[in-house]
């Protein structure tokens, strides 16, 4: 008896939803999962599993931008900056709307102490990310950036930016704490903006 149950509510569903809504795919095998699986290796500090995945990812669509950019991460990771640049420069050429590709360019340029140029990379991103998936890294990386070049009074703006969307980010918190006392006098002043 509840196998005609089972039966009938099956067929019920592939008369009502057509046989094309029907179909599950149990496939691992796309572009978003080898890219997981490369984060996932890269965290692990398993380069050639994590190019690899990366690798893997690109294969199977030649135009998914974050295959790139995950290339680009790994070759950063193992001191390859002309790989990382060559890596991200692509990302962008395949989808100049992925903010994560502009976030990593403004990394790269980071580590080789180019402050401006990432933070303009960083205000790139910001444009790209209309619908704001990225924004609070985007303005965490600006707020690391500015302290850098000492420029205090956007860097406490910056973290505002990424509190306003996560009110639990402690790091940003805690970088705002630090800067308070870095501030010129004023900065809290209600006639200042």
């Amino acid at each position: 008896m509840q196998r005609i149950l089972v039966c009938s509510v099956a067929l019920m569903v592939g008369l009502a939803c057509g046989a094309s809504n029907v179909m599950i795919s149990g496939s691992l095998n796309t572009p978003e999962t080898a890219y997981a699986n490369g984060l996932r290796y890269l965290e692990e500090n398993a380069f050639a599993k994590a190019r690899a995945s990366f690798q893997r990812a690109q294969s199977l669509d030649s135009d998914y931008a974050a295959a790139y950019e995950g290339l680009s991460r790994t070759a950063h990771a193992e001191g390859k900056t002309n790989d990382a640049i060559r890596h991200i420069q692509t990302a962008k050429i395949k989808d100049s709307g992925y903010a994560p590709a502009w976030i990593f360019t403004g990394v790269l340029y980071n580590s080789v102490n180019r402050s401006a140029a990432a933070i303009v990379e960083f205000q790139e991103a910001l444009i790209r990310d209309k619908d704001e998936l990225w924004s609070v890294t985007t303005y965490y990386q600006m707020a690391l950036t500015y302290e850098k070049m000492d420029r205090t009074e956007d860097a406490y703006n910056s973290l505002g930016e990424v509190l306003k969307r996560d009110t639990l980010h402690m790091a940003a918190r805690a970088g705002q704490e630090r800067l308070k006392d870095q501030l010129p006098p004023g900065f809290f002043s209600p006639f200042r903006h």
